[in-house]
């Protein structure tokens, strides 16, 4: 038995530490070792910055002084001629010039001769990637979407880049965390060598070739929008408020700034400002001005002690030792001894990641092997326990057929929550119909309609399960679900409201399917609403169901209906999007009184996720806007004629339509003294 116990133990380990390597190599830990990165930056603290970079900033100071952005070019040249007077090495001139001041062309050519006395300008260009795509016939004569990456080459003003004592790019690639670590020096764009704006200032600076300063820096082969590229891992010295030498470029404008102070000095100049979106996340803050990021790779640069990353071999030595060392000591050692020695391993492990990165400037990656460490550890001490869960959870799934899931654990935690009886909870609940079902279903033989139903209630009941909503009743081809239990999900209007739009598109894709059969389309329509609700097990003591009851749920109930009033097919109230705003865009569609109820509500129709609005999407929406304002002000003749120039723009939109012959009706009849815009429902 101990030697099976054994061999066992040893197999199991091995095979996590393989898995691991496997998902190492896959990068799958890329994020938390992108993590463990910067808690070892944070936990050295600040360093001094070695070179002599100052900051030239474009901040709030600047901006309320000089003016709005974009600045005028005689700003610019004013900006440079003042560096060249305080005597600087050399300047990074973070602003792209793309376009030509066309009603000010002398502006242009000063900058320009500005720029070329100067004779330590590097001015900027960069790399922009987008994706094409193009529609395609295949041999079935289907059309197929094809997409095609594309890098393009910004062009710099041609007069600036003769001036300019070098150009460089710009750009900087965030890990896939969106967070800045690493710095592109060196980019290979179609067969021509082109170099980053940081490296070339600091060459122009200390009059060094380009390649005379990359020589034995520890750089890294990457490839980049399908291109080539060298990069470097940063070592920052800290958030910038801690770092460089800042001077608001009002100052430097201005004189206020002694020259002493930049004479000598490598300036680089960009924004600082918010509202210019130039900030990213590194690792000692959530917004990071990209000015700083240079002033780090510069930093960098001048003390050459960027940081020098393992090699991948060497992680996956770690991966298999440790997996190796956990299946021959775990079978030897009790359950509390194996505890406490892997946890020392480890921090042992993580103590001298941290020592190498700060001591010797070597980055070892940390996450993928302690994982390996403690899954090992895991795996071999309850591989047994590991199994009878498994059974647990294959009987969970089976239950789950038929009840949410997260209403199987927590009847299996708390069994006496079996009781009768709920709480009161803020939550969001979804009904939704298929319009026009009856009739469908009479052209189906009950096999069809059963198949038909089938599919579309699988696709909808997935969306709802991804995003945490439990399902509550099926009746026909209505569903019922809603957010916030059993579980507490503070964001479950959010949640409530990114299902809902998925599952449209989840009904888009099932059309083209009953398309190709020759079936009927499907349209469903939808409520959401946000509110206190009783929820808990509802019925008797010989069969209840988990469910919500309230005034809530009923109002969510006649929003789906309301639908039909306006021709939308999502429809939420302000309650929900008031929780769910910030990652949704709508668009308002009435003062609504339900039926049953005396104080009216408003209520929105659910567009897309944030940010997913087209351009005729976004000047339709604002000419809807403006209509409804006039027509609430009973201006139903400006509200008629900013609704025809809303289909224009959106042709067939159903609620410009619905106020157009509102208007109309208005404009023939008045409506009476007291009206005040609010649409009432007479039928639920």
């Amino acid at each position: 038995m101990k030697n099976k116990l054994r061999r066992n133990s040893l197999l199991i380990a091995l095979a996590v530490s393989v898995l691991a390597s496997a998902a190492y190599w896959l990068n799958a830990f890329i994020n938390f070792e992108n993590k463990s990165l910067d808690w070892r930056f944070r936990l050295r603290g600040v360093e001094k910055p070695k070179s002599p970079v100052v900051i030239a900033a474009i901040d709030v100071e600047a901006l309320e002084t000089v003016g709005k952005w974009p600045w005028r070019r005689k700003v610019h040249a004013r900006l440079v001629d003042a560096l060249r007077r305080a005597g600087v090495k050399g300047v990074l001139y973070d602003v792209l010039f793309y376009e030509p001041d066309r009603e000010r062309p002398w502006e242009d050519r000063d900058f320009a001769r500005s720029v070329r006395r100067s004779g330590a300008i590097v001015t900027a260009y960069s790399f922009e990637y987008e994706e094409i795509r193009t529609v395609e016939t295949d041999e079935k004569g289907q059309a197929v979407t094809k997409t095609e990456p594309v890098v393009s080459k910004g062009e710099p003003l041609p007069s600036l880049v003769e001036a300019s004592k070098a150009v460089g790019f710009v750009n900087c690639f965030p890990d896939p965390d969106g967070y800045l670590r690493r710095a592109p020096l060196v980019y290979d764009y179609e067969g021509e060598t082109h170099y980053a704006q940081n490296i070339l200032t600091l060459s122009v600076a200390l009059d060094k070739p380009v390649e005379e300063i990359l020589a034995g820096l520890p750089l890294s082969p990457a490839v980049t929008w399908g291109y080539p590229s060298q990069e470097a891992l940063i070592n920052y010295r800290g958030p910038e408020e801690d770092t460089f030498p800042t001077y608001s470029c009002a100052a430097i404008l201005d004189g206020t700034i002694p020259r002493e102070w930049l004479k000598g000095k490598i300036v680089l100049i960009g924004s600082t400002a918010l509202g210019l979106y130039d900030h990213y996340p590194t690792p000692f803050s959530a917004s990071f001005p990209g000015l700083y990021f240079h002033a780090n790779v510069i930093d960098n640069l001048w003390a050459g002690d960027f940081l020098a990353p393992s090699s991948p071999f060497f992680t996956l030595f770690w991966i298999l030792f440790f997996g190796l060392l956990a299946g021959v000591a775990v079978p030897r050692v009790t359950a509390w001894v194996g505890a406490l020695s892997a946890g020392a391993i480890a921090a042992g492990f993580w103590t001298a990641g941290y020592f190498l990165m700060v001591k010797k400037l070597y980055y070892m990656e940390l996450v993928a092997p302690t994982i390996s460490l403690l899954g090992c550890y895991v795996a071999a001490f309850f591989y047994r326990f590991i199994v009878e869960q498994r059974e647990k959870a294959g009987i969970k799934r089976a239950f789950g057929v038929y009840v949410n899931p997260h209403v199987v654990d927590q009847i299996a935690k708390n069994p006496e929550g079996l009781k009768l009886g709920g709480e009161q909870r803020e939550m969001t609940v979804m009904f939704s119909d298929v319009a026009g079902f009856t009739t469908i279903s009479e052209n189906l033989s009950p096999q069809e309609l059963v198949h038909l139903l089938n599919l579309y209630l699988t696709a909808m009941t997935d969306t709802i399960m991804k995003f945490d909503g439990t399902v509550d009743k099926y009746e026909g081809d209505a569903i019922m679900a809603f957010w916030g239990a059993p579980l507490v999900q503070p964001s479950h209007a959010r949640q409530a409201c990114l299902a809902v739009l998925e599952n449209r598109d989840r009904l888009r894709q099932l059309n083209e399917e009953l398309s190709k059969k020759g079936l009927r389309n499907l349209d469903a329509r939808c409520g959401l609403n946000t509110g206190p609700m009783n929820v808990g097990n509802m019925g008797s003591n010989q069969k209840f169901n988990y469910t919500v009851m309230g005034d809530s749920v009923n109002l969510a109930s006649r929003l789906e209906g309301a639908n039909k009033q306006y021709g939308t097919n999502l429809m939420v109230s302000e309650s929900t999007y008031a929780q769910a705003k910030d990652d949704i865009e709508v668009r308002e569609l009435d003062l609504l009184r339900v039926k049953g109820k005396e104080k009216p509500i408003k209520v929105f129709e659910l567009v897309c996720r944030k940010g997913g609005l087209s351009e005729a999407q976004k000047k339709g929406a604002a000419l809807y806007d403006e209509a409804l304002a006039l027509y609430r002000k009973r201006d139903f003749k400006k509200a008629l004629a900013r609704l025809e120039a809303v289909l224009s723009v959106l042709p067939g939109d159903k609620p410009a339509e619905t106020y157009i012959r509102r208007a109309k009706d208005y404009i023939d009849t008045p409506p009476p003294a007291n009206w005040d815009g609010v649409f009432v429902m007479t039928t639920k």
